[in-house]
């Protein structure tokens, strides 16, 4: 290669060098690169001496503290109230008896001067604030993206209303509740509401409720395989699953198999449910024109 060429090559590379590094220098410092917008102010502020000087910017919120409030430190009477409005709560929870604190505390001004002198109350109200502040975050997150329930923390999973927010939004976070939310009608039916698949987290006992079937097969219908024995034999049930999806024609009874409504519905929906059909309806001329109507308008 001529000397020439040479010559320019390396003055390109030094030239390359320089600008890469002035580029890290002006755009990295710090380790994060800076935006358009404050490329183009801070170009500007070089001329203008005038312009004021960047705000900080805003400090993180901090994570609320995990802990669970300590209610063996109060007093008798406190504890007394708790037990007794608990007995009347199906839901024995933390957030529950933090409620029930609060409510004795501003029963009457004679328990709340009592509440405020009494320094073991004050701490457990203190402990509740920070657990309200823990159910409210993970109650957020939980709302939008359900399938983090996985990462709320156990002392937290007994909570409802965090597990509601999360079935709502992903039926399938189900899988990640409490075995006890699993038994619980509110939390299966908000999960199969939003997902059908939902149906195979539940408690056995929900796989055979009619209602909540119907729901979760009209959802999805591939879920007719977590349903009972029983369900599967119910036409209802079957026809809601095939009209949804006629591969569901799988999983229903022998018997349901032999039924034209069912076998017809199936087929229409998805001409490849024919092989799910009993021999005899193979051969049936009404099953044979639905299956080539499904074809002709899968294929057109």
């Amino acid at each position: 290669m001529p000397r020439k060429y040479s010559r320019r090559r390396n003055s390109l590379k030094k030239r390359n060098s320089l600008k890469r590094r002035s580029f890290r220098r002006r755009n990295l410092r710090g380790g994060a690169e800076l935006s358009i917008d404050e490329l183009r102010r801070r170009r500007l502020a070089r001329f203008d001496r005038s312009a004021p000087a960047p705000a900080p910017a805003p400090a993180p919120s901090p994570a609320p503290a995990y802990g669970i409030p300590n209610f063996s430190i109060l007093p008798p009477e406190v504890l007394e109230y708790i037990v007794q409005h608990l007995s009347e709560d199906p839901n024995d929870t933390i957030i529950n008896k933090c409620r029930n604190v609060v409510r004795y505390c501003s029963a009457n001004s004679e328990s709340r001067q009592f509440c405020k002198n009494s320094k073991s109350v004050q701490k457990v109200i203190d402990e509740c604030k920070d657990y309200f502040a823990q159910v409210k975050h993970w109650k957020e997150i939980a709302r939008e993206r359900g399938d983090k329930l996985a990462d709320v923390p156990k002392h937290l999973q007994k909570e409802k209303e965090i597990v509601l927010a999360a079935v709502r939004k992903f039926g399938i976070a189900l899988q990640y509740a409490d075995p006890e939310f699993k038994k619980d009608p509110e939390v299966v039916l908000t999960a199969v509401q939003n997902n059908g698949g939902s149906l195979r987290y539940a408690a056995d006992e929900f796989k055979d409720d009619k209602h909540i079937v119907l729901i979760a097969v009209s959802n999805f219908g591939q879920s007719l395989y977590d349903t009972s024995l029983r369900l599967k034999n119910d036409k209802d049930v079957v026809l809601a699953a095939v009209s949804k999806d006629g591969l569901a024609l799988k999983y229903a009874s022998p018997e349901l198999k032999k039924d034209k409504e069912v076998v017809l519905t199936a087929v229409l929906q998805n001409h490849r449910a024919f092989e799910f059909a009993s021999n005899e309806l193979k051969d049936d001329q009404d099953i044979t024109l639905s299956l080539l109507k499904s074809l002709t308008s899968r294929n057109f």
